[in-house]
């Protein structure tokens, strides 16, 4: 071998090891462009994965409601089946608000609820404008969280008091239906940074006068 190919050799060499010092420092870093080794990467990276968990969270949250919703759905038809044979009781129709008292007096004093106790109206709804309605931040991964953990036990309450609604009209069934889904998708939206607290307390009194006006109406 001569002189000069043993040098064209070695420049080959070095150009390869080069590429390949290149390579893999780019596949170390990640596919959205942040260097793990960073401590702002990770900053970054953390927050990606904390959105992904909210993410998840909120997806089994509407397959758990959709399933509840489907339940509810086949008990009202059976109900109706039923009144339609039997005939209609003459008793009266609960109130909304009377059932599930008890349950949300002991929801706001969660104390797992704590951090976002001061934000939301836990339990019973004040109606009036108040200063609930100013809070301009959103929800952080941990208040998130919490907001899920909410919604689940308020869905508790609506369960554990199904029976007082077996004697209400399908049409306040119905609203009382309509609401809840609404109320649940304006927590999945509080918890995803879509609202600040101060728009989901606003949106969710407008919705609770509407709907009370509805059934006082039926």
């Amino acid at each position: 071998m001569t002189l000069r190919s043993s040098r064209s050799l070695i420049f080959t060499a070095a150009v390869l090891a080069g590429m390949l010092g290149v390579t893999a420092a780019q596949a170390q870093a990640r596919d959205d462009g942040q260097d793990p080794n960073t401590a702002y990467g990770q900053s970054v990276i953390r927050n990606q994965e904390d959105q992904e968990r909210v993410r998840q969270q909120g997806l089994q949250q509407q397959e758990q409601q959709q399933e509840q919703f489907r339940q509810q759905n086949q008990q009202r038809e059976q109900l109706q089946q039923q009144q339609q044979y039997y005939g209609r009781s003459q008793a009266p129709a609960p109130r909304a608000a009377d059932p599930r008292a008890n349950c949300f007096r002991n929801l706001s004093r969660v104390s797992a609820l704590a951090p976002i106790a001061r934000k939301v109206d836990l339990g019973n709804i004040n109606m009036q404008p108040n200063a609930l309605f100013q809070i301009a931040a959103r929800p952080t991964p941990l208040e998130s969280r919490l907001l899920f953990k909410w919604k689940g036990d308020f869905q508790n309450c609506v369960r554990e008091t199904a029976y007082s609604w077996t004697e209400a009209s399908p049409a306040q069934y119905a609203a009382f239906e309509r609401t809840n889904a609404i109320f649940y998708d304006m927590v999945d939206k509080l918890a995803a940074g879509q609202f600040s607290y101060g728009e989901f307390n606003e949106k969710r009194v407008i919705f609770q006068r509407a709907y009370n006006s509805y059934v006082a109406a039926h």
